[in-house]
């Protein structure tokens, strides 16, 4: 038996938690509420990182695409804190 395709499991994973998804050449919610996109610029080893001049631009490219953007850092608060400043709709959530 062929498997569905990996679009449509994702699809399925996405439906099961509430969102209704329309696939087209790409996933996208649908939904009358304004929704978010997380962005974590920050990662345990170096090698795994953007450079955080790529990610600064990167999140302002999102911002300004997505009605918000997320930035999340366990140790780096003041470098997103800085950002969430910089960066119009975005919002910075510290680890408390």
């Amino acid at each position: 038996m062929q498997l569905k395709k990996t679009v449509e499991r994702y699809a399925d994973v996405f439906r099961n938690m509430g969102f209704k998804i329309e696939l087209s050449n790409k996933l996208r919610p649908v939904s009358e509420q304004k929704s978010g996109i997380g962005f974590a610029p920050f990662a345990q080893h170096k090698g795994k990182m953007l450079p955080l001049e790529k990610s600064y631009e990167l999140a302002r490219i999102l911002a300004k695409n997505i009605p918000y953007t997320f930035l999340e850092a366990e140790k780096k608060t003041e470098t997103l804190a800085q950002w969430e400043q910089q960066i119009p709709n975005t919002k910075n959530f510290p680890e408390n």
